[in-house]
């Protein structure tokens, strides 16, 4: 069950079980597991050296939407930047379950 709660000034969504979920990059093969220390995707993809583009870091720019190729992602933030479904905004989004991405 996921339920919010607050860390800091920002909205943080964790896995009541605190359920390790996998992450894997697919261009660079990198294979991660979150476990809700990072604030989001971007900051877990950069804390282990997978490059990504970003910009605002705050879901308004889109410099870091990536395609997710399986699995499924929530953005804590309600975005301006436009995101297919099949995307999510890296600085912005968790993992709800385990994912492949784009990167």
């Amino acid at each position: 069950e996921i339920m919010p709660s607050l860390v800091g000034s920002e909205m943080c969504i964790r896995d009541r079980a605190m359920r390790v979920l996998r992450v894997a990059f697919r261009q660079t093969g990198k294979e991660l597991f979150w476990d809700g220390s990072s604030d989001s995707l971007l900051d877990l993809a950069l804390e282990n050296d997978v490059l990504m583009e970003s910009g605002c870091r705050a879901g308004s720019c889109g410099a870091c939407t990536v395609k997710v190729k399986s699995g499924k992602t929530m953005c804590y933030v309600e975005s301006p930047a436009p995101c297919d479904a099949d995307c999510c905004l890296a600085c912005v989004s968790i993992p709800v379950s385990d994912v492949v991405l784009d990167a």
